[in-house]
């Protein structure tokens, strides 16, 4: 209970001790979006999915491109949502816009030629904390797979990888945007997402030598991961091969420290 108290979760001593399966929402609060972003026929995706084609090896379809809130329109996003009064709809020109979670929207370059690949637009209608997620339903009444990755790209490669390789399928996807990985196990809890049914694997950079995650975290979930991926530095590429590196499950002791392939 004391756990549950520092992270504001409010569940009864006896239902935390005996239940196998605490999770305490559904899954629109994890995945909302406003009906202010969507696509349309009439929108043109060609561009986008083409990219996403080349740098994944997968073309999304219309629905994949609705589930990783991407944005066909964000000069009109910008100006009617975010309020922002641009004159000029040049600055939305040759990226790619993805909504996170606050409401503000991050554009990706169209190629590696740029010397500044992201840009974020936000206003005061959006807060300063913010991450990414996919809009990807899933069920409450199994076996969750909670995946916490870095970037927007990270989380639509780990998407296509578990569609094509695992059998992962009831999996919420968090881009943590920078390398506080403990920001994405974090997020779900605020939404309730926790239990003996909730697994957290983290899909670290290569270059990230140190996680820390507070070890009263442990105990509110099945296990926690560490992945990383051994052809790359992260997962927006093809050929992603991932590799456990530290396993901890909530009665260990000690860290278990693992290395083999998926």
């Amino acid at each position: 209970q004391q756990v549950l108290d520092t992270y504001g979760l409010e569940l009864k001593l006896a239902c935390f001790a005996s239940s196998s399966f605490k999770k305490t929402i559904s899954s629109s609060s994890v995945n909302s979006t406003p009906d202010y972003v969507d696509i349309t026929p009439e929108d043109n995706v060609d561009d986008v999915a083409n990219y996403i084609e080349n740098r994944l090896g997968y073309k999304p379809t219309i629905d994949e491109l609705k589930m990783f809130q991407y944005v066909p329109n964000p000069y009109q996003y910008a100006t009617e949502y975010l309020k922002h009064d641009f004159r000029h709809r040049d600055t939305f020109r040759d990226r790619y816009w993805f909504r996170i979670t606050n409401g503000s929207i991050s554009g990706r370059y169209k190629d590696d030629t740029s010397n500044i690949r992201w840009i974020k637009y936000k206003s005061s209608v959006t807060d300063d904390t913010y991450m990414y997620t996919i809009k990807k339903p899933f069920s409450v009444e199994g076996p969750i797979t909670v995946c916490i990755s870095e970037g927007i790209f990270d989380s639509i490669g780990l998407y296509y990888y578990n569609k094509m390789n695992t059998s992962i399928r009831n999996v919420i996807y968090v881009s943590v945007l920078s390398s506080n990985y403990t920001k994405g196990i974090e997020y779900v809890l605020d939404k309730g997402i926790f239990g003996n049914d909730v697994r957290i694997n983290i899909y670290k950079d290569s270059d990230v030598h140190y996680i820390k995650i507070p070890s009263k975290l442990y105990q509110l979930f099945r296990s926690i991961n560490i992945y990383q991926n051994v052809n790359g530095k992260d997962y927006g590429m093809r050929d992603i091969e991932i590799e456990k590196v530290i396993e901890r499950k909530n009665e260990d002791d000690n860290y278990k420290n693992r290395r083999r392939s998926l």
